[in-house]
This record gives C-alpha cells, sequence and structure tokens, in this order.
C-alpha cells in the first residue's frame, strides 16, 4: 500500500469516525464529551499529528492545537 493511499484510507476512516460519533453522541454539541471521545483523538492524531513524541514541548503544543480543533469540529 503507497503512503498516498494510506494517508487518503486513514483520512477517510477519521471523517466517518467523526459523523458517526456526532450522531450516537449529540451531547457534544453542549461540551459534554464522553470517553469513547479518546478513540477519537488516537485516529485525529495518526491523520494530523505526523508525531507522538509528548516529551517535545513543541510537539505537546501541536497536539494540543489539533485537540482544540476537533473539539471545535464536533461542536458544529
Amino acid at each position: 500500500m503507497s503512503f498516498e493511499s494510506y494517508c487518503k484510507k486513514i483520512s477517510d476512516e477519521l471523517g466517518e469516525a467523526i459523523i458517526t460519533f456526532k450522531e450516537k453522541y449529540p451531547e457534544t454539541r453542549n461540551n459534554a464529551y464522553p470517553q469513547e471521545l479518546t478513540k477519537i483523538f488516537e485516529k485525529y492524531i495518526e491523520v494530523y499529528g505526523n508525531a507522538y513524541c509528548m516529551d517535545v514541548a513543541s510537539e505537546r503544543k501541536k497536539i494540543s492545537k489539533l485537540l482544540y480543533k476537533l473539539l471545535n469540529d464536533l461542536k458544529y
């Protein structure tokens, strides 16, 4: 599997997971997030984070921004 097809595959999976999550947990629109949100975080970081190293301050900042964007995406 090429890198481009892998990226497209995980991006598509993320899109489907967000749609399904928003349908299954409508309370997220009121900023009430269930524990299952961690699975969406993991997929979101896999697609957009490109790194898992949380010992580096710049990586923590990048991950924090990604999670903030995800929460806002889920809200609307």
